[in-house]
């Protein structure tokens, strides 16, 4: 209830100059000369400006909701740095091949690298077999190997 008080307040001393400005913009609007009311707009706006009028809703200071900081909202959407510098797809060479109990692929490279089949389908793979793991949509991706037009979801393990 005193946040919607302190609201009502900042409203009613905001109102005056909100009030003023919108019979500026009424007195703009019923010229009927181009010029003169794009200059009628030009001074109201260079008024407002330099009167700094600004219309605020109160808030709560006690928000429950922190605000994000600037340096989060400037990083918002874009990349990571490091994902920048990634290459959008990786030669391997398959050491060694094992079922999950669900019979999934578990794949472990030659560099030490395990990739887990995702997708329930079949795809024959031996030791020795050289792949190619590429980016796919949404940050999944795809297990191609050498030779085939076929490929299968995959996600590393380690």
């Amino acid at each position: 209830m005193r946040h919607l008080w302190l609201a009502m307040l900042s409203v009613g001393f905001t109102l005056p100059a909100m009030a003023s400005v919108e019979q500026s913009l009424q007195q703009c609007v019923q010229i009927t000369n181009d010029t003169q009311r794009l200059a009628c707009f030009d001074e109201l706006s260079a008024s407002i400006n330099t009167a700094n009028i600004q219309i605020e809703v109160a808030t709560p200071a006690t928000s429950s909701v922190p605000s994000p900081s600037s340096s989060a909202v400037d990083r918002f959407g874009a990349k990571p740095k490091e994902a920048i510098n990634e290459p959008d797809e990786i030669k391997l060479t398959v050491a060694s091949i094992n079922k999950s109990p669900r019979g999934a692929l578990i794949i472990t490279f030659e560099n030490g690298q395990i990739w887990r089949q995702l997708q329930a389908q079949r795809y024959r793979l031996r030791p020795g077999d050289k792949v190619t793991i590429e980016k796919a949509a949404l940050g999944s991706f795809l297990l191609r190997a050498e030779g085939r037009n076929q490929s299968t979801r995959v996600q590393r393990e380690q």
